[in-house]
């Protein structure tokens, strides 16, 4: 791999923390790398390697994944958003979340259920419906079991003297766990990152599933979600935050320079993550400018 061209130098710099290429160049100045103008549509090295980790770091940094031993959980108040929610899916008919074609169903303990690329996880909750046949089958709640592509078993329902399966049926996914027999089932907002909590006393709550089956499940009834957000847009980001970022891209990145260098980095990536913190537990809001002075390796090459 080509070496990190540029050297640093002891003078104060100025850098405008406006868009993605200020908070890479940061980094990159610290690694004693050429300059990036371009990360969206990268062509040099140091372009392509930002864009490779720029979008990972900052969720996993506004998760509060910090890969510092010493830091712990921290939910950024600059993050946070609250929003109403109301009930996605309950215990009606009207569901239809994840429902899938039955093509058969053993008589058996368990049953297991034939149904072609369900897509279905160990221990979801299923509701079963209009099936020809195994009639007795219909309106049972089972929990998935030893699921394969096309099959899964329902735990803990016994069909093996039920009348024998013809044809048809459905199976739904009902996400109510078994700690939340009367509870609901949220959607989650569209920049929905992180979990902290529901305006709720003593409600109970869980995050399931990922992507468009990303859901939480509730005793309360149309709770108040108070989580933290994907943050794209760079105006919505404090200095502390943004320098904590460069910090950790320039620590990622730093891996083939000499153990000294790689330390000097993590060293003040460290640093920047604790006077983000301080700074954010403060109330101090987002801006775009900061001085950078003598917290960058002088010499460099990443080799």
């Amino acid at each position: 791999m080509a070496e990190w061209a540029g050297a640093g130098t002891s003078a104060a710099i100025a850098i405008g923390l406006t868009d993605i290429e200020g908070i890479c160049n940061l980094a990159m100045h610290r690694l004693g790398a050429e300059k990036v103008t371009n990360v969206g549509s990268p062509t040099t090295t140091e372009e392509i390697a930002c864009n490779d980790v720029y979008a990972q770091l900052r969720d996993e940094m506004l998760q509060g994944i910090f890969a510092v031993p010493e830091i712990g959980d921290y939910n950024w108040q600059f993050a946070k958003r609250s929003i109403q929610l109301y009930k996605a899916l309950s215990y009606d008919e009207s569901d239809n979340f994840d429902k899938v074609t039955i093509t058969g169903i053993t008589q058996a303990d368990p049953a297991v259920v034939t149904a072609a690329a369900h897509g279905f996880t160990d221990g979801w909750q299923v509701y079963l419906e209009a099936v020809v046949g195994m009639t007795e089958i219909n309106g049972f709640y089972a929990r998935v079991a030893n699921k394969e592509t096309n099959t899964f078993e329902c735990y803990g329902l016994n069909s093996t003297y039920f009348t024998a399966y013809t044809s048809g049926g459905t199976v739904i996914r009902k996400e109510s766990l078994s700690d939340y027999h009367n509870g609901y089932s949220y959607e989650v907002p569209a920049d929905f990152l992180k979990m902290v909590t529901l305006e709720n006393k003593g409600a109970q709550f869980e995050v399931v599933g990922s992507g468009d089956s990303h859901r939480i499940l509730s005793d309360a009834e149309d709770p108040i979600l108070i989580y933290i957000a994907q943050i794209n847009a760079i105006g919505e980001l404090t200095v502390g935050f943004m320098r904590a970022l460069s910090g950790r891209i320039a620590y990622e990145l730093s891996h083939s320079l000499s153990p000294k260098k790689v330390e000097t980095i993590y060293k003040m990536y460290v640093q920047d993550v604790h006077d983000a913190i301080e700074s954010d537990a403060k109330g101090v809001t987002p801006g775009s400018l900061i001085t950078e002075k003598n917290r960058y390796v002088d010499e460099g090459g990443w080799g």
